[in-house]
């Protein structure tokens, strides 16, 4: 999980996974990274016992801030039911998406100016309003400058 850990404070769990999600016509069929069956992502699974509105958390190890910053992954957002995708640093928002968003990996790209220091990025992923709404990621990354386009979420 690349030094990533999971809240104490929400209702479960992220999921470590690869290949496709359990429940019929959600989640990815694979990861952002290798496009195929042998590579792995984090997901949030929306099935039973998941209830709308339940969250799962998963905190970054702390890491080096200074100046500006391009924060950088891949997520994944599909079923008719899909709840949110929220992202954080240090508590303040930076990213949220919400509902289908096409059944596949798309990128988002934001620029963020922090306190310099130590911080953590924080990915919470809510249960919509039932099964049908697998929320992934993939491939995050964290580095100095800003990104090549700016704040953007394809």
């Amino acid at each position: 999980m690349c030094g990533f850990v999971q809240g104490i404070y929400d209702k479960f769990d992220w999921i470590r996974h690869k290949g496709r999600t359990p429940s019929y016509i959600t989640g990815p069929s694979f990861d952002h990274t290798t496009g195929n069956l042998t590579g792995y992502y984090m997901y949030i699974e929306a099935s039973s016992p998941r209830q709308p509105g339940d969250n799962a958390k998963l905190y970054s190890p702390p890491l080096e801030f200074f100046g500006n910053m391009c924060l950088q992954f891949y997520y994944h957002m599909s079923g008719a039911t899909t709840g949110s995708l929220n992202v954080t640093v240090s508590g303040n928002l930076v990213f949220s998406a919400r509902g289908y968003k096409g059944g596949l990996w798309r990128k988002a790209s934001i620029n963020v100016s922090a306190i310099e220091g130590l911080h953590r990025v924080t990915f919470e992923g809510v249960v919509g309003s039932s099964y049908t709404g697998d929320i992934a990621i993939d491939d995050f990354s964290l580095t100095a400058g800003s990104c090549p386009y700016g704040k953007f979420f394809d």
